[in-house]
C-alpha cells in the first residue's frame, strides 16, 4: 500500500512516515500544495492531507484529486475541530477526518 503524507510539520511527517513505514506501508510526503499537486501524478493507495498548508488549502488538493480520481482514500488531518468544516471535507470526497486537540 502507497500513502502519501501531505503536512507542513516535518516532525509530523516524519512521525508518521516512520510508524507506517515500519508497519510495511510505502511513504512519501509532501509539505505544500504544489508538492501534493506533483507527488499525486503518481498512484496512491491513500492520502493523508492536513487542510492548512502554506500555499493554500487541502481542500485544493482534494479538489484536484477527486476531479480525477474517486478511488484514492483521503483522510484529512486538522487542528480544526469546526463541525462545519469536517462536514465541508467529507461533502468534497474525503472519506474521514482526524481533528487533533488544541
Amino acid at each position: 500500500m502507497r500513502i502519501l503524507i501531505v503536512d507542513d510539520d516535518p516532525k509530523l511527517r516524519s512521525f508518521l512516515q516512520q510508524g507506517l513505514k515500519e508497519q510495511g506501508y510505502e511513504c512519501a510526503e509532501a509539505a505544500t500544495v504544489a508538492e501534493a499537486r506533483s507527488a499525486l501524478t503518481q498512484a496512491f493507495d491513500l492520502v493523508l492531507l492536513d487542510v492548512m498548508l502554506p500555499d493554500g488549502e487541502g481542500w485544493q488538493v482534494l479538489k484536484a484529486l477527486r476531479e480525477k480520481d474517486r478511488s484514492t482514500a483521503v483522510i484529512f488531518l486538522t487542528a480544526r475541530s469546526l463541525v462545519d468544516e469536517r462536514v465541508q471535507g467529507l461533502e468534497m470526497g474525503a472519506d474521514d477526518s482526524l481533528a487533533s486537540k488544541s
